[in-house]
């Protein structure tokens, strides 16, 4: 895909230099130039991507849409009884609490779709805060095993929207291709923050 190159003018940068400099001294800087190095990163946010930016969070959106659709987070033995359901600590570092699983998947994905993710289960839901630490219901499946190859290729739909398009090979019993399904997932600026706002793994 061919993305437009974004310049960088060297005043610019000069000028968020002296910016950072000034304020060394813990001044408050002037509410003019606290909007000019705002509009800075703005615009450095709303930089075109590469193709390789795209996929790559399009492979860490899978990673932790795992966690969910797919196999749940590492976990200890000790478990405890919520309702009628046993949950386990979850030991992976960095996810020691709600918030922070809560803090990473904002990382891949809206807001709306971060809560999706984590009301999976319903009343059993996956992963709960017990006592402020991190605990999971383990669940885990299979890849389907008649999807085979997954083709991906990235369409810039706006200034500051992207679309990875999936193409999932159907395979026959025995292995064989016999048809395609095609999945769509808008990549987004919202909020200052690049993120998935449609995705499921394809499976």
């Amino acid at each position: 895909m061919r993305m437009r190159k974004i310049v960088i003018l060297g005043a610019m940068l000069a000028a968020v230099w002296a910016f950072a400099a000034g304020c060394a001294d813990g001044d408050e800087a002037p509410v003019q130039e606290r909007g000019e190095l705002s509009a800075a990163r703005t615009q450095e946010e709303s930089r075109p991507l590469t193709e390789e930016e795209v996929l790559s969070a399009y492979d860490r959106a899978v990673t932790v849409c795992g966690w969910f659709q797919l196999s749940t987070l590492p976990c200890g033995e000790e478990g405890l009884n919520v309702d009628g359901n046993v949950y386990y600590p979850v030991r992976s570092d960095g996810l020691e609490t709600l918030e922070d699983l809560q803090i990473y998947l904002r990382g891949s994905f809206s807001q709306e779709l971060a809560e999706q993710l984590l009301s999976t289960g319903g009343d059993a839901l996956l992963y709960r805060d017990i006592d402020g630490a991190l605990y999971v219901r383990p669940v885990s499946r299979s890849r389907d095993p008649l999807r085979g190859n997954v083709e991906l290729r990235v369409e810039q739909t706006g200034d500051t929207a992207y679309m990875v398009n999936a193409a999932v090979e159907l395979l026959d019993e025995d292995k064989t291709v016999s048809g395609v399904e095609y999945w769509s997932f808008p990549y987004e600026l919202v909020d200052e923050r690049w993120v998935f706002t449609r995705f499921q793994l394809v499976y």
